[in-house]
């Protein structure tokens, strides 16, 4: 029988240990993030594809008779199957004004098969959480994809219409001083010290004020606003500094889809390895199909460990589970995260 291979992706997380990156993508503002947007909607409009008989009682039989009644149309008991519920989804994002427009994802709750020629009706959308602030409408025709295995969901780009704002306070004030908090996107020590030390080392937009950023924790830099500044011309120079960003030793393992993401610092200790027909040895001197360079008695990088075993025809299940009992034997110095 033809042995069926999956194509294992390894990339490296990173060339170096750490590299430069505008502080924009770096972090994130307290007080200016996006809002999940939800609500239950109907679809109208699809070919003997929706709900039907199966779940159009309760939910579908309210929601379709309180349209006939706002609509001034008698009630009648509907088990059509062009109609379907739905449930609508979108992102409000930060600074949204009203009249802007969303996209809008569509996906069935009840047992249609497709949404495939559907038009979403009026549908109102409140943030996760909420029962009553309504911030966007949603309506217009579906987009389905040409995966038809996926017909129950769908989009409607730009298909939601901002109603209400969300109120967003970036600038702070504490102390007779205006100040932003920084929140790092992912959480370091090093990086937060790292962004400290570069806005305070930008002479030409930030070193006449001083030190003007302080390192909350590993996860948060709060910045002063200098008196007599523009807040969005500040923002905008702030968020354009560039930072080192320090990158930690991890493993991203997928193995549904076959996927390993190494990082550039994850390291092996000297171990033998075992595995089916594999014999590896790391660190010793002898005829393993893996050994260290003179001189790296610390351990070897792992993305070199793997090219090996790519270079033998190792098979993506056997990597992957090599690297799980690395990680078990304590001798894989980086953390593993499983998706």
């Amino acid at each position: 029988m033809k042995k069926c291979m999956t194509i294992l992706l390894v990339l490296l997380l990173t060339c170096a240990a750490a590299h430069a990156e505008r502080l924009k993508d770096v972090v994130h503002i307290e007080g200016a993030i996006d809002n999940d947007l939800k609500g239950v909607g109907l679809v109208i409009g699809l070919k003997g594809t929706g709900d039907g008989k199966g779940l159009a009682s309760s939910a579908l039989k309210y929601a379709v008779q309180k349209i006939l009644k706002d609509n001034n149309l008698p009630e009648r008991d509907m088990q059509s199957k062009n109609v379907a519920l739905v449930m609508v989804t979108a992102t409000l994002p930060a600074f949204s004004k009203i009249g802007a427009k969303i996209d809008v994802k569509v996906s069935s709750i009840g047992s249609a098969t497709s949404l495939q020629g559907g038009t979403l009706l009026e549908t109102h959308l409140i943030p996760v959480g909420s029962i009553d602030t309504v911030y966007a409408v949603a309506q217009g025709p579906l987009i389905v994809g040409d995966d038809q295995t996926h017909a129950t969901a769908a989009e409607i780009p730009g298909g939601g219409k901002v109603v209400e704002e969300e109120p967003c306070q970036v600038v702070q004030q504490k102390d007779g001083k205006r100040f932003v908090t920084l929140l790092l996107n992912y959480a370091d020590y090093t990086t937060a010290n790292n962004i400290v030390e570069a806005i305070r080392s930008d002479v030409q937009l930030f070193g006449k004020y001083g030190n003007i950023a302080h390192a909350a924790n590993a996860g948060q830099v709060d910045v002063i606003v200098p008196e007599g500044l523009d807040e969005v011309s500040f923002m905008s120079k702030l968020l354009d500094v560039t930072v080192e960003v320090d990158n930690s030793a991890k493993v991203v393992l997928n193995p549904r889809n076959k996927t390993v993401i190494i990082g550039e610092r994850v390291t092996v200790l000297p171990v033998a390895i075992s595995h089916g027909g594999l014999r590896i040895t790391v660190g010793k001197d002898t005829q393993g199909v893996a050994t260290l360079d003179p001189g790296q008695s610390k351990g070897m990088p792992l993305q070199k460990l793997v090219d090996m075993l790519n270079a033998i025809k190792a098979t993506p299940d056997d990597i992957i589970a090599i690297i799980q009992a690395l990680k078990a034997a304590g001798v894989l110095q980086g953390e593993i995260i499983m998706q």
